[in-house]
């Protein structure tokens, strides 16, 4: 069940304070980023795997009653997102900050920074992938979004080409983004 609008605000104000259970959570655009991004790896993860560095847990997680809920709340809210990428839900993409009301491509920094880490901390063997290089291709725009500064030197591209490349990236972010979930779900398949 997607987390209501209230659910939704109530774990943004939790990611976004202090923790009691001594926790560092990603924010909530950077959060739905990674989850998206650990449900399109080419391989299964446990919800364990991923909810250590999604909320930040240094060593063993805390049997506190409240963090339970906190955590079942998450599981939820990736279940969420799984579902918007299987088609089967709207997808709500989240984008804070300043840059969020012009949509620039600057306004998805965080939001791909996070589905990028998803992949950088789980990094997948690839000698079990048939088609790495294409992973690395379909990853290209979401790179390029989530650190433009490094992707441009990298390229080797002047600022105005590079700015018209990152634009066409944020416009076709929801697409490349279903593209590397298919990907995964085929690796996995495999």
């Amino acid at each position: 069940m997607p987390l209501s609008t209230k659910e939704l605000d109530q774990l943004e104000q939790f990611l976004e304070s202090d923790h009691p259970f001594g926790w560092d959570p990603l924010p909530l655009d950077v959060m739905q980023g990674f989850l998206c991004g650990v449900a399109s790896l080419p391989f299964a993860l446990d919800h364990n795997d991923w909810l250590a560095p999604a909320l930040g847990i240094e060593g063993a997680m805390t049997a506190d009653a409240q963090a339970k809920i906190w955590v079942q709340l998450l599981t939820r809210y990736f279940e969420q997102q799984r579902a918007a990428l299987d088609g089967r839900e709207d997808a709500a993409l989240i984008f804070l900050g300043e840059d969020a009301a012009a949509q620039t491509p600057e306004a998805w920094s965080n939001w791909c920074l996070g589905f990028c880490e998803a992949f950088d901390i789980f990094e997948a063997p690839t000698e079990g992938l048939l088609d790495s290089a294409a992973l690395l291709e379909l990853m290209f725009p979401l790179r390029a979004l989530a650190d433009p500064q490094a992707e441009r030197k990298r390229n080797h591209m002047n600022a105005p080409q590079w700015q018209a490349l990152l634009h066409d990236c944020a416009s076709e972010l929801w697409p490349t983004v279903l593209e590397v979930y298919r990907h995964g779900l085929a690796q996995r398949k495999k």
